[in-house]
């Protein structure tokens, strides 16, 4: 990225690169994150980005978001749009990065609560129901995270 700011190649696609730090991790999901969060997740609309890497950007922009003092609101909808039961490996790795030092323990664990967690008496519940039921547990591991 710093070559590309040498030899003024910013437009059209990274016009809005400030920080082009990404040098944290050898994978290259989560370099691509990192150079997002470092430049607020405003890079390469314009360009063919693997899915694995905007997969990986956008758990970051989300898990970002996880602080101790995060609402159970906020903290419910972070785990569900960031898919900690298949994403789980990806979400440990973007854990290394730096700009998530301080968040990092708190995010590790929930990751790690509901990794343990049976989910598999929900596929006895009703379609319908199986999201609330859903909500209930992911209630339970955030008070017990807390």
């Amino acid at each position: 990225m710093k070559k590309i700011i040498s030899l003024g190649l910013l437009d059209p696609f990274f016009s809005k690169l400030k920080a082009p730090n990404c040098d944290s991790h050898v994978d290259q999901e989560v370099r691509w994150s990192e150079l997002q969060i470092n430049n607020n997740f405003d890079l390469g609309q314009n360009l063919p980005i693997p899915n694995v890497c905007k997969n990986a950007s956008n758990i970051l922009k989300n898990i970002s978001q996880i602080t101790k003092k995060s609402s159970e609101e906020d903290l419910l909808s972070v785990i569900k749009n960031s898919h900690f039961i298949r994403d789980e490996k990806t979400i440990t790795k973007l854990c290394s990065l730096p700009n998530l030092n301080k968040n990092r323990d708190y995010i590790l664990k929930i990751s790690k609560e509901i990794q343990n967690t049976d989910f598999s008496f929900l596929s006895d519940t009703p379609n319908e129901k199986v999201e609330a039921e859903k909500i209930k547990i992911y209630k339970e591991i955030i008070h017990k995270c807390k």
